[in-house]
């Protein structure tokens, strides 16, 4: 696939200098100085992008380099020597204008601090995934022609004809719709950090586009094993597909506040030039389990996600034909009757309710425990039990601050807890299953992991 950031701030594409250096034919002494220039600063920001020097080595590298009659260009790149650390940082910022810039949409997802090893919300700069495929489908002259073309041949998966959205198409028959996916997957970077990304790529082209990204060092750590900051990203997915399949701009942000000034305002419940239909979701098996909250493949009784096979008997394919397994697929209402069945939920009519709730509550870190914030005492008024987890949910999206801020009011609030000791198929409900659309057998087997890297 095509990789497309977006309106991230690009990394400088690989620099002139190595095609200069490989040209046999080309003498030192046809290069002028201000291209030498160039050649050098486009070396050393490369160099500073893959990792190999730091900011502050760039720009004293090119500090000198210009006290020593290198162009301008080199010496804005320059800093003194003998400054804080973080200023050689600030100041290639400000150079290369690597700070967001204009209209971005932010997500508030509960992060870990490493500076005071505290839980704290972190406001996350996200891309508006409709915005992305839109303007790739309006700028290209033959996407109509190549979707109508594909869509008739039957060269597309069953999901997109049978999708309710088209099917239904209500108040937008004439809609174009745009079949999209979501692929997720850990991006490795430079030093010793990773991330994950979440990206959501054109079908029809095959272009990807970077929608958000976590820093795996910054995930919660209140037990929950990263979830709460990936149920923040997928909530917010869910309410922008959900509109895309829709065809019609939101109305309110996804945090159910107004819009501010400006162009989203204004184009506020008018209709998209297009709908996207969200009919696959791309991840290796180490995804399913943690970021979509489905079972390990480690587990005993339930370590697919695409059957019932268990760890003793996954490995008996005596009975495996072309086209059926000998274990019974699942389906969305397993999936469904599995969440439902550890799923409790509570209503706090009064600010008492909230207190008491609030009171028997706390994080419980331990390997084999609660993964999240717990009760460690049993409250009977409410059927609830030692043990189960607060779960973040629509009403409540943080279980931290925000479970705490809810005493506030208004009165009365719907929560939801969850049930370890009744874990079937899945570890937590996934908000991505509410588009329209999707559900488990949109999982996509990953031929990266699958076929290129070996069939696993």
């Amino acid at each position: 696939m095509t990789a497309r950031t977006g309106r991230f701030p690009a990394r400088t594409l690989r620099p002139d200098w190595e095609a200069v250096g490989s040209d046999e034919e080309t003498s030192d002494d046809d290069i002028s100085p201000a291209a030498a220039g160039d050649i050098f600063s486009a070396l050393v920001l490369d160099l500073l992008f893959l990792g190999k020097v730091s900011a502050r080595e760039a720009c004293l590298l090119c500090y000198w380099a210009h006290l020593s009659g290198a162009p301008d260009k080199v010496g804005k790149l320059g800093f003194p020597p003998n400054k804080a650390s973080g200023a050689y940082q600030r100041h290639l910022d400000c150079v290369l204008q690597t700070k967001m810039h204009g209209e971005w949409h932010t997500v508030q997802v509960p992060s870990h601090d490493k500076h005071d090893q505290s839980r704290s919300l972190r406001q996350t700069p996200v891309l508006l995934p409709y915005d992305e495929v839109i303007g790739e489908v309006m700028t290209s002259a033959t996407f109509a022609a190549d979707l109508g073309a594909k869509a008739s041949s039957g060269e597309l998966p069953d999901a997109f004809y049978e999708h309710p959205n088209r099917l239904s198409s209500g108040e937008l028959p004439d809609a174009l719709d745009v079949p999209i996916g979501l692929f997720v997957d850990g991006v490795p970077t430079v030093k010793r950090d990773s991330c994950i990304g979440f990206f959501i790529f054109n079908i029809i082209t095959q272009t990807r586009f970077l929608i958000a990204v976590l820093r795996k060092r910054c995930l919660c750590h209140c037990g929950c094993r990263g979830w709460c900051s990936y149920f923040a990203i997928w909530d917010y997915l869910r309410w922008a597909l959900t509109a895309f399949a829709e065809g019609r701009y939101p109305l309110r942000r996804h945090d159910g506040k107004e819009w501010g000034p400006g162009r989203d305002a204004d184009r506020a419940g008018k209709q998209m030039p297009c709908r996207g239909l969200t009919i696959q979701i791309k991840a290796d098996w180490a995804e399913w389990g943690s970021s979509l909250g489905f079972a390990s493949h480690s587990t005993k009784l339930y370590p697919c996600v695409c059957c019932f096979a268990s760890q003793e008997d996954w490995h008996h394919v005596d009975d495996a034909v072309y086209g059926r397994l000998p274990w019974c697929p699942t389906c969305s209402n397993d999936y469904s009757a599995a969440c439902s069945l550890c799923e409790i939920h509570v209503t706090l009519a009064c600010r008492k309710d909230h207190a008491q709730v609030r009171r028997h509550l706390r994080f419980d870190r331990r390997p084999d425990g609660g993964r999240g914030r717990c009760l460690f005492e049993p409250l009977p008024r409410l059927h609830l039990e030692r043990g189960d987890r607060l779960e973040p949910s629509g009403t409540c999206p943080d279980i931290g601050v925000g479970f705490d801020q809810l005493a506030d009011g208004p009165f009365p609030v719907d929560i939801c807890f969850w049930r370890r000791s009744k874990e079937t198929l899945v570890r937590h409900r996934c908000p991505m299953m509410d588009i329209p659309g999707c559900s488990p057998s949109s999982l996509m087997i990953d031929t990266l992991h699958c076929l290129f890297l070996g069939v696993v």
